[in-house]
C-alpha cells in the first residue's frame, strides 16, 4: 500500500474529514475573521491541528508495524539462478524471472529451486521449511512436486515448470501478504459508517445552535461554533479504531500467520468450538509401515508379495513405506511390477492394483475393506483392533476379496500437541479431533491428548458436513487442517487455519495461512481475536460515554449565555458558564484522551480480556466520569491561566 493510499484511507474517515474541515475554517476565521475572535480562532486550529497530528501518526505508526510484521513473512527477494535444458541436451544459465510454463530445469545438491515445478526424472531430499515450516527433509521423486524457493539438499534431479513466475509460490504468498494490510473487514466498514453517522448529528447540532450562538454569544460567534462541532465530534473512536484494527493484525502477522483479509481474525474472537484435523496436525503426518501382521493361515512371506504388488505403484507416502518393508521381507523374491494400478482416493481410502490375469489386490482403511469382502472380516477387524488400541494405524489387505493381514502403521504425535489442546481448553472452547483414521486409533490419540471429542473414519465430505452440523447449532467454529481432504471442512469454517505443510495448494482453501505449521497457534489466534473484540468494544463505549457526557457539559455551556435558558444548570460551580472556555477545554480533553489512550490500541493484543460486558461497563462509566471531570478540571485551568473567574 502506497503513502497516497494510505494518506487518502485516512483523509476519507468520517472524523477526520470534519477535523480537517473544521481546522481549515479555525484557521480561515483567524486569518479573515472578525478581530475579536482571530486569537480565540487560533487556539482551536491549533488544538485541533494537535489532534489530527496524533490521529495521523498513530494510523501509520500501527501501519507501518503491520507492514514490518508483514515483511517478514515475505521470502527473501533473491534473483535465483536456474539452469535450462535445451532440447539439443544442453544447458543454459537463465535467470528465474525468465522461466516460463513448460522449460526444462536442472537442479543440484545444494541449490534453491528456482521455480514451481515437477519432477520428471531423477531425485533427492529437498528442505522446504522456508516455505512450509515442516523441518524434516521431504524426499522427491518423479511425478512430485516442488515448490521456488525451497533447497535441494541431496541428489539431482530434472523438472518441468509447472506455470509462470506471477504463479509460484513464493510470489503467492507475497500477494497475500499485501492483501493481508488491507483492513476492508465489514466490522471496520460499520464503524466507518456509525463514526459517519455521529460525525453528521453533531454538524446538525452545531448549526441548530448557530442562530442562537450568533444572537447571544459574547465572543465572535463563528470562532466558537467551529470548535463547538469540533469538540463534539467522536474524536477517539475516529482517531484510534483504525490503529487497534491495524495493530491486530500485525500482532497475528508476527505469529507468521497470513490472514486472507480482517474478518476471520474478527470472527476469532467468537469461536467457541476447534475442529482438529489428526494426521499431519496433530501427528507429524509421516505413517511408516513397521510390521506386517497375516491372519491365521497365510504366510507373512505371502502377505509381504501381495501388499508389495499393491503398493510399489502407490505415489503416496504411506503406500511408499508399504512396498519398502514388503520389499525388505521378501529379500531377493520380489516380484516383477505388473498390473494396473488402482490410485488411492480420499472418496473410497483404497489403492491397489489389477493384476493382468484378472486378479485384484487392495489395501486401505478397514472400514474400506469391510464393504468389499463378507470372508474373515472378523479376524480381519479383531486384529486391527489389536493394532489400533496401541495408537497405530492398521491397515488391511485383500486378495479377489479374501482378506489377507494387517499392515501396521505408526505415526508419531507431535511433541507439544497436549499443551496446545490444554491452551484450547482453558480458553473455554470446544475440541473435536476428526480424522479418517480406525476409530479405535483415533479415540487412543484423542484420549491421550485430552481432546473433547473424537470423529473417526472421516471422509472430506464427513469433514465438511460435521463443520456445518455445528454452525447449524450456533456455534462459531474454527478448524485447523494440513492436507487436501480438509481443504471443503476449512473452506466451511468461520476460521479456517491452513497449516502451510500442506504445500500451495492450502492458501486456497482457508482464511488463515499458518507459515509454521504449527496448530498450538489457534489458540494464539483466538485469544488475539478475543483482545481485538474487547479492545474495541472498551475504546467504543470510552468514546460513546464520553461524547454523551460532552453533549450535557459543552451544549449547556452554549446554551447558559442565553437569558432565561439553563439558569439552573450548576454550571458555575464547575467552571463551565464561558462558553468559550468550554468549548475550548473540551478540545483539549479530546487531545489529551487520544494522547493517554494510545498504549491501549497499539497494545491491543496484549490487553487483558476479562468480562466482556463488565470490562464494557467499567470503560463506559470511565468514560463518561472523566469527560465530566476532565473538562471542568481543564475548563479551571484555562480561567485561572487566563486570570478571569471561573465563570
Amino acid at each position: 500500500m502506497s503513502a497516497a493510499d494510505r494518506w487518502l484511507r485516512h483523509a476519507l474517515n468520517p472524523v477526520m474529514l470534519v477535523l480537517e474541515g473544521g481546522l481549515a475554517a479555525a484557521w480561515a476565521v483567524a486569518i479573515f475573521g472578525p478581530p475579536a475572535g482571530r486569537d480565540y480562532a487560533a487556539v482551536v486550529g491549533g488544538v485541533t491541528l494537535a489532534t489530527v497530528g496524533v490521529a495521523a501518526w498513530t494510523a501509520e505508526w500501527a501501519d507501518a508495524w503491520g507492514r514490518a510484521a508483514s515483511r517478514a513473512l515475505e521470502p527473501a527477494p533473491e534473483d535465483t539462478p536456474a539452469r535450462v535444458l535445451n532440447r539439443s541436451g544442453t544447458m543454459a544459465p537463465m535467470a528465474a524471472q525468465q522461466l516460463r510454463r513448460g522449460f526444462q530445469i536442472r537442479v543440484e545438491a545444494g541449490e534453491v529451486v528456482p521455480a514451481d515445478a515437477v519432477v520428471i526424472s531423477g531425485g533427492g531430499t529437498v528442505d522446504e521449511s522456508a516455505m512450509t515450516g515442516e523441518s524434516a527433509p521431504v524426499l522427491k521423486a518423479p511425478g512430485d512436486l516442488l515448490t521456488a524457493g525451497t533447497v535441494l539438499q541431496v541428489g539431482e534431479l530434472d523438472a518441468t515448470v509447472r506455470s509462470d513466475p506471477e504463479d509460484w509460490y513464493p510470489r503467492r504468498l507475497t500477494r497475500a501478504v499485501e492483501d493481508a494490510r488491507r483492513p476492508a473487514s465489514p466490522t471496520d466498514q460499520t464503524l466507518q459508517l456509525l463514526l459517519g453517522i455521529l460525525s453528521g448529528l453533531v454538524l446538525v447540532v452545531a448549526l441548530t445552535l448557530a442562530p442562537l450562538g450568533a444572537h447571544y454569544a459574547s465572543l465572535a460567534w463563528p470562532a466558537v461554533w467551529i470548535g463547538l462541532a469540533l469538540a463534539l465530534v467522536p474524536t477517539t473512536a475516529g482517531a484510534l479504531l483504525p490503529a487497534i484494527a491495524l495493530a491486530a493484525r500485525g500482532t497475528v502477522a508476527a505469529l507468521r500467520v497470513i490472514p486472507k483479509s480482517g474478518r476471520p481474525l474478527e470472527r476469532a474472537g467468537d469461536v467457541d468450538t476447534v475442529v482438529i484435523d489428526k494426521t499431519g496436525t496433530l501427528t507429524e503426518g509421516r505413517r511408516t509401515a513397521i510390521e506386517l501382521m497375516p491372519l491365521a493361515g497365510i504366510e507373512r512371506s505371502q502377505l509381504a508379495h501381495w501388499a508389495y504388488l499393491s503398493s510399489v505403484q502407490d505415489r503416496t507416502p504411506e503406500g511408499r513405506t508399504v512396498a519398502a518393508l514388503a520389499a525388505s521381507v521378501l529379500a531377493e523374491s520380489t516380484p516383477e511390477i505388473e498390473g494396473r494400478p488402482v490410485p488411492f482416493s480420499a472418496r473410497t481410502r483404497l489403492s491397489g492394483v489389477d493384476l493382468p490375469d484378472g486378479r485384484q489386490v487392495r489395501k486401505g482403511a478397514i472400514s474400506s475393506i469391510r464393504l468389499l469382502t463378507d470372508t474373515g472380516v472378523a479376524p480381519l477387524e479383531e486384529l486391527a483392533d489389536q493394532v489400533a488400541w496401541t495408537g497405530s494405524t492398521p491397515m488391511g489387505v485383500l486378495l479377489d476379496g479374501q482378506p489377507l493381514g494387517i499392515v501396521r502403521l505408526d505415526d508419531q504425535v507431535k511433541a507439544g500437541a497436549a499443551e496446545w489442546i490444554a491452551a484450547l481448553h482453558d480458553l473455554g472452547l470446544d475440541t473435536i479431533l476428526v480424522t479418517g483414521d480406525h476409530p479405535l486409533t483415533a479415540s487412543v490419540i484423542g484420549s491421550a491428548l485430552g481432546v473433547g471429542r473424537v470423529q473417526a473414519e472421516a471422509t472430506p465430505q464427513d469433514k465438511r458436513a460435521l463443520v456445518r452440523r455445528l454452525q447449524a447449532e450456533g456455534r462459531v467454529v474454527a478448524m485447523a487442517g494440513d492436507g487436501v481432504n480438509d481443504a471443503p471442512a476449512l473452506a466451511q469454517a468461520d476460521v479456517g487455519v491452513a497449516l502451510a505443510a500442506g504445500g500451495p495448494a492450502m492458501m486456497d482453501s482457508a482464511n488463515l495461512l499458518d507459515l509454521d505449521s504449527n496448530p498450538g497457534k489457534v489458540a494464539d489466534i483466538v485469544r488475539a481475536g478475543r483482545q481485538l473484540a474487547m479492545t474495541r468494544g472498551s475504546l467504543i463505549a470510552f468514546s460513546v460515554a464520553t461524547d454523551l457526557a460532552k453533549y450535557f457539559v459543552v451544549i449547556p455551556g452554549i446554551l447558559h449565555s442565553v437569558p432565561g435558558v439553563m439558569a439552573s444548570w450548576p454550571l458555575a460551580a464547575l467552571g463551565l458558564a464561558n462558553p468559550a472556555r468550554t468549548v475550548l477545554a473540551a478540545l483539549i480533553f479530546n487531545l489529551l484522551t487520544v494522547l493517554l489512550l494510545l498504549p491501549v490500541a497499539a497494545r491491543s493484543a496484549r490487553y487483558p480480556t476479562g468480562l466482556r460486558r463488565r470490562q464494557l461497563l467499567v470503560w463506559g462509566g470511565a468514560g463518561l466520569l472523566s469527560a465530566l471531570v476532565g473538562i471542568a478540571a481543564i475548563a479551571a485551568g484555562l480561567g485561572w491561566a487566563a486570570g478571569a473567574p471561573a465563570a
